[in-house]
């Protein structure tokens, strides 16, 4: 009878437009000849499409038995239907792909500004992901011990702190988590 493998991917947690390729190896069957049709879903077991990726030429990239995805960009389920022309066509295991989004810069507005005591300033997070993303600031007086932020939008993009007297001339850390589909990236700026 006709069999194929789970699919394996060669990384399973990416960056946002990182590149990864899934593989299976099909077995068995009448003819040998088999025939491969990479399908994904944002869900583990229903609403599987094939895909259309093409190659720079705009060569189909379906039919073979592995696929590169050359621009991750969200969380993502691979599996591959196989035939041999003859058998009843099988299905992989899918595999999934969670995709953590990229952060491109994290800055502020009183980054190397000397801030008089309860000057206000603000943190910016740059990211880039294919789906919502959510955010969550904190900050720490010594970059081990974290508080979760609830300055105004601590749950943003720009969050707004203040230069407390308490912490006039200290070093104060700050980072951002940025969630998408579930998967995370820090950024840090002090």
């Amino acid at each position: 009878p006709l069999s194929v493998s789970d699919t394996v991917s060669t990384k399973t947690n990416v960056v946002h437009g990182d590149s990864y390729t899934v593989s299976v190896t099909a077995k068995g069957g009448k003819t040998g000849n088999y025939t491969y049709d990479w399908q994904y879903s944002i869900y583990p077991d229903k609403n599987f499409t094939s895909t259309t990726r093409t190659d720079m030429d705009g060569k189909s990239l379906n039919g073979k038995s592995s696929l590169t995805i050359a621009d991750a960009t969200r969380d993502i389920y691979y599996r591959c239907k196989v035939r041999d022309g003859s058998s009843e066509p099988v299905f992989s295991k899918p595999v999934k792909i969670n995709v953590a989004p990229k952060i491109h810069s994290i800055t502020s507005d009183g980054y190397g500004v000397a801030l008089k005591p309860n000057a206000t300033y603000k943190i910016t997070v740059n990211a880039t992901c294919g789906d919502k993303m959510t955010y969550m600031w904190e900050y720490s007086v010594n970059g081990t011990q974290w508080i979760k932020s609830t300055n105004p939008g601590y749950n943003t993009k720009t969050a707004t702190y203040v230069n407390r007297e308490e912490n006039h001339l200290k070093t104060i850390y700050y980072r951002c988590t940025v969630t998408c589909a579930g998967s995370k990236s820090t950024a840090t700026i002090k």
